[in-house]
């Protein structure tokens, strides 16, 4: 497992080219899983979801923020044992209020225009994943771990 540039572009590919991941939280010592529609930072540092606040996903992030991340560009047939792509992330999630939540809320909007009216409900919540690191899967055999460079620019409101 290395850590290399070709990563960062590999991973800014499929985050550019897929509109949904699957998060998975823990709540009641459970696991969950939820589809989400997401969007991300140049830096590959964050990544921004949004949801209402009564559901289990916004409940389990709240609880504990400790969360992963899936995108894969999978297609349904043999193929992808070896040019499929799956990319896993882990990281924290924390609710932005203020100016974060705007800048947020900003960028879900170009990348799914469908989330609007859920973003222009009273009590939605964006949250800011940060991520710790990404492992890359392409093919069966080959994987490796990316560690995003520490966001300083900004500290979680």
């Amino acid at each position: 497992m290395q850590q290399t540039a070709s990563s960062a572009h590999a991973i800014h590919e499929l985050l550019e080219t897929q509109v949904q991941c699957a998060l998975s939280t823990v709540g009641d010592g459970r696991p969950s899983q939820h589809l989400m529609a997401y969007a991300f930072d140049a830096s590959l540092h964050d990544i921004f979801v949004a949801s209402l606040p009564l559901t289990e996903k916004a409940r389990n992030m709240l609880r504990d923020p400790n969360v992963s991340l899936l995108w894969d560009n999978r297609t349904g047939n043999t193929s992808d044992h070896r040019h499929g792509v799956a990319l896993a992330a882990q990281g924290e999630a924390r609710p932005l209020q203020g100016w974060m939540r705007a800048r947020a809320a900003h960028l879900l909007q170009l990348r799914n225009p469908e989330i609007v009216p859920l973003l222009n409900r009273a009590g939605s919540v964006v949250f800011r994943v940060q991520i710790d690191h990404y492992r890359l899967a392409r093919g069966s055999n080959e994987v490796t771990t990316w560690h995003p460079a520490p966001d300083l620019s900004h500290s979680a409101a």
